[in-house]
């Protein structure tokens, strides 16, 4: 198991800085978020060392967490299991919203560009109306039987969202 990990973990530092495009609206959300005051933490499956080029490629697009956690801060404890208290978790997997849960916190489900649909943004541009409606469905589904108590389409939802729920 620690020979098959050691490839893994070389094979996925190889190409880990090929996928740290930042998604579309995160850096205009983070900032109005900020501009309530709100903190923004970033949790992760990755170790501290496969986290490094990417914060790094993050910083460079302008988008930087508070603060962020990786198994390597949590004696190899990773995802779902729950370390927060009193915030929401917004994520694109199902560990995200399991993490929420296993939390206690209120956990959103983000859909476009999400690992759950499966497409890249191209991909996901060249699908046909009915087809985008299928995979929205069927993600927004698992999101909500995991136990997301809401799914957005993407972040630039997330401020109104966050506005609706301050107001309840």
């Amino acid at each position: 198991v620690h020979h098959i990990y050691d490839i893994f973990e070389k094979a996925l530092m190889e190409g880990i800085t090929q996928h740290t495009r930042i998604k579309p609206y995160v850096v205009e959300t983070v900032q109005k978020l900020r501009t309530k005051g709100l903190k923004i933490g970033s949790t992760t499956g990755y170790t501290d060392m496969m986290m490094e080029p990417v914060l790094k490629s993050a910083k460079e697009q302008g988008y930087e967490p508070d603060c962020w956690c990786s198994p390597d801060a949590t004696e190899h404890f990773g995802r779902p299991y729950p370390y927060v208290h009193h915030i929401i978790k917004v994520g694109d997997t199902v560990s995200d919203i399991k993490e929420a849960v296993n939390a206690g916190v209120y956990a959103i489900g983000v859909i476009e560009g999400s690992s759950l649909m499966g497409y890249s943004e191209e991909e996901y541009q060249l699908l046909s109306p009915d087809e985008k409606m299928m995979a929205i469905t069927k993600t927004k589904q698992i999101y909500v039987d995991n136990g997301a108590n809401a799914v957005i389409m993407n972040l630039n939802e997330l401020p109104e969202l966050i506005e609706k729920l301050e107001t309840e």
